[in-house]
Formats: C-alpha cells, sequence, structure tokens
C-alpha cells in the first residue's frame, strides 16, 4: 500500500468550476420530497418563489453535497464496485445562494490501510468558494 499511499496523499484538484441556477435548487427540494404538501408553508419557500405573498426561495442546506456534483481531488483508480460512502460532514460558512458560479477545492485529508484484504478508508475535502472566493 506504501507506493498508493503517496499516490493518494498527493491528490489535489483546485479551481473545479461549476454553477447552477434557481431551477436546479428547485428540482433538488422536490426530488428530496419537499412541496408534497401544498399547505406546508414552510416547504414552499423551498420549491415555489411565486406566490401571491412575497417570499424569496430558499436553498436546502443539503444541496451542498450535489453543487458541485462530479468535483474530487481526480480519478483514485478504485474497483467503484467495493465503495462504500461511510459518512459525510458539511460545514457551513454562510447560507448557500440561490444561484451561483461557484468553484470546488478538493484534497486527500488521510488514507488508512485497514490490513491484507480489508480496504482503504480515503478522507477528502472538497471546499466551495463563490465568485469572490468566501467559503460557503
Amino acid at each position: 500500500m506504501s507506493a498508493r499511499y503517496d499516490e493518494l496523499m498527493a491528490m489535489k484538484n483546485f479551481g473545479q468550476a461549476y454553477a447552477y441556477t434557481d431551477r436546479d435548487v428547485m428540482l433538488y427540494a422536490y426530488g428530496i420530497g419537499m412541496g408534497a404538501d401544498p399547505m406546508a408553508e414552510t416547504e414552499l419557500a423551498f420549491v415555489n418563489e411565486a406566490t401571491y405573498t412575497a417570499r424569496p426561495l430558499k436553498v436546502v442546506p443539503t444541496f451542498a453535497s450535489v453543487a458541485a456534483w462530479g468535483a474530487g481531488p481526480g480519478e483514485m483508480n478504485l474497483n467503484r464496485l467495493l465503495v462504500v460512502d461511510g459518512e459525510r460532514d458539511i460545514t457551513f460558512h454562510r447560507p448557500l445562494p440561490v444561484a451561483a458560479k461557484i468553484t470546488a477545492d478538493s484534497t486527500v485529508l488521510d488514507v488508512f490501510d485497514k490490513g491484507k484484504d480489508k480496504g482503504v478508508v480515503i478522507r477528502h475535502q472538497t471546499v466551495l468558494r463563490d465568485e469572490t472566493g468566501a467559503e460557503l
């Protein structure tokens, strides 16, 4: 594993460009079940910005996990049939804008070899930034 360890730890990919619109935000909200009850005022703000009374569109916080879909530190050459997504953490620095052009910076943080025929744990991080470079 030592040769692969050095290769994986060196993986970095900065400045990956992505963009999303209010339509993407609303479709994501619909996709996770928001707006199923048209009388639930708390959900309608995530799926419909056009109402009789003015209400700004909101972004479901978990949209951050798909806003830069495909962003990563690079091709790790893993057998995708054996990959398990073990955990995700999201740190928010500010609310996500309804529409934005963003960049994603990805790096490998840690690589843990669990032993012969046990697999490897790879921790990586992706930081989303707005057009000014501020972390989202």
